[in-house]
């Protein structure tokens, strides 16, 4: 939808964000829910395995979508207080060492394969450097105003982590907290392109995150209020 709504519809998709830089995303997402409702040790090593891809696919969205999912791993640690401390805090350093080895093997990988078809290496900086050029500079001098739309979109994560971390201290945390925490990582993580173009097409494209973020906590508020049904909890 948001989309939809940044392009005038999906007559004329624009490549270069749908599918380049959702696929990974909504992949992630999904998996993190997916762990959530059955964990098992395929899905944690397929999330694990995809890191490195999703960051090779395309480092905007990808090496987000690969942090955000180890945090998600380390919060849905931490808020399990059947696990003792020194155990959780290993298992978290795990998650992010698995993380790390697969965006590893993935240069890696990829690297053997740029030199056995055009026999040289890629040039890993250069990536990073377009990356820190975009965002220092943007695309078509369009800087991010003090305040503006983005503002509204922020104020929906920061409203989503206290809820995460106040559910963490009070040993409250739910499933619906723990799959939040991913989105309102993935959404920050993902306000990196619009820094370096601040249109509101641009915005609406980034702040998918932010839209089914609010619409979580909308139900909450109406489950809360009893509203909707036992059979409707997320």
């Amino acid at each position: 939808v948001c989309m939809a709504l940044a392009q005038g519809g999906m007559a004329f998709p624009s490549y270069q964000v749908f599918p380049l830089r959702y696929l990974w995303p909504c992949f992630f997402m999904w998996l993190a829910g997916s762990y959530l409702t059955a964990p098992s040790t395929t899905k944690y090593a397929l999330g694990a395995l995809c890191c490195g891809i999703a960051a090779l696919w395309n480092l905007d969205t990808g090496l987000v979508a690969a942090i955000s999912w180890v945090g998600f791993l380390a919060y849905n640690t931490w808020s399990r207080d059947s696990i003792p401390l020194a155990r959780r805090i290993w298992t978290s350093v795990g998650h992010a060492l698995g993380c790390a080895a697969s965006l590893l093997l993935a240069g890696l990988g990829y690297t053997l394969f740029a030199y056995l078809r055009a026999h040289t290496l890629p040039h890993w900086m250069e990536i990073l450097k377009y990356q820190a050029l975009f965002m220092k500079y943007g695309y078509g001098l369009l800087p991010m105003k003090p305040v503006d739309l983005w503002n509204i979109v922020a104020c929906i994560y920061l409203i989503a982590a206290f809820i995460c971390l106040r559910g963490l201290f009070d040993r409250k945390v739910t499933n619906a907290m723990r799959f939040d925490l991913f989105l309102v990582l993935f959404g920050v993580g993902g306000l990196s392109y619009f820094q370096g173009r601040s249109t509101e097409g641009t915005l609406l494209a980034c702040a998918y995150p932010a839209v089914i973020l609010a619409g979580g906590m909308l139900h909450d508020q109406w489950d809360a209020a009893g509203i909707v049904g036992h059979q409707q909890k997320r």
